[in-house]
């Protein structure tokens, strides 16, 4: 199983089924990593919320091959995970994210846009698990954030719903191209071309890496 953290919005909380359709329809293809669990931390006030959703996941095709284990840690725990791999066992696969800790990891710099910083994604996935149109509503719904925009000196704001991803890591690969920046996001927006095995394969990137010292 591809481990894929989900964040659920406090805001936008999901019923039971719902999130039992959103647990079921991530669990259907294998990669590179793989995993038979999935796994959800509990605040001590979730406990039967989340004993709802496992009886009705426990329904499903995909608990004849997955288990959901669960460890109980407050919500705040349960997302300080800045230092620890995606894959560690410690990090749960599905968040609930109250409203002031969307705003910690904003200010943080620690949520990304999905369809700015890879407009492609979430289709790519939902084809992968092969899950249905109910399954893909539900997945956009509990990875969805609404806030306002800020006020830009002409005090105007407006509600504003974004399909949000949390930051694993603050590593990452500096890259430099002699196009233009537009030309240079285009080709990184080329389903043929938005990896760097694809780049290096297409010959439109080299790359170096430098030792780790």
């Amino acid at each position: 199983m591809k481990k894929s953290k989900f964040i659920l919005p406090a805001a936008g909380i999901l019923g039971a089924a719902s999130m039992a359709a959103v647990v079921s329809c991530g669990t259907q293809k294998s990669s590179s990593y793989d995993s038979t669990e999935i796994v959800i931390a509990v605040d001590g006030v979730q406990k039967e919320f989340y004993a709802k959703v496992m009886e009705l996941y426990n329904k499903t095709d995909s608990a004849k091959k997955y288990r959901i284990r669960t460890f109980e840690k407050d919500v705040f725990g349960a997302l300080d995970i800045t230092t620890q791999g995606i894959n560690s066992s410690a990090v749960a696969d599905i968040f609930y994210m109250p409203a002031d800790r969307v705003t910690d990891f904003t200010q943080a710099n620690r949520l990304s846009y999905i369809e700015d910083l890879l407009p492609n994604i979430f289709e790519e996935i939902a084809t992968k698990v092969g899950a249905t149109e109910e399954e893909k509503s539900a997945m956009r719904q509990f990875g969805t954030i609404t806030g306002r925009t800020r006020d830009k000196g002409d005090g105007v704001t407006e509600t504003k719903k974004e399909l949000m991803a949390i930051r694993h890591n603050t590593e990452g690969i500096i890259m430099a191209s002699r196009l233009p920046e537009s030309d240079a996001r285009a080709v990184l927006s080329d389903a043929d071309t938005d990896t760097l095995i694809e780049l290096v394969k297409t010959g439109r990137a080299l790359f170096r890496f430098q030792d780790f010292w």
